[in-house]
């Protein structure tokens, strides 16, 4: 039964950082010894790092199309001024 607590202890601490990260904490972290130490703990470490990254090259294209629409609102809007003004004069 001893024996049986140095596998199964391990087993549930890595289930509870894969459902952490499941549930989106990219951040969650096994302290304990056996699992940075496996290779279960090590492919949860590179899918963690992957995930982020991920996620990270998604943000980037969506803020620079942000950017995109801002500066092109702003240039319809002068171009909606300066042809007001045109049909003023």
């Amino acid at each position: 039964m001893v024996y049986a607590g140095r596998f199964v202890k391990p087993i549930l601490k890595l289930q509870s950082v894969v459902e952490r990260v499941a549930g989106g904490n990219l951040e969650a972290r096994g302290t304990f010894e056996a699992m940075t130490r496996s290779a279960v703990g090590q492919r949860l470490h590179s899918m963690r790092i992957q995930s982020s990254a991920a996620i990270c090259n998604c943000q980037k294209p969506s803020a620079d199309l942000e950017l995109r629409v801002t500066e092109r609102t702003q240039e319809l809007r002068e171009q909606i001024v300066a042809r007001d003004n045109a049909s003023l004069n």
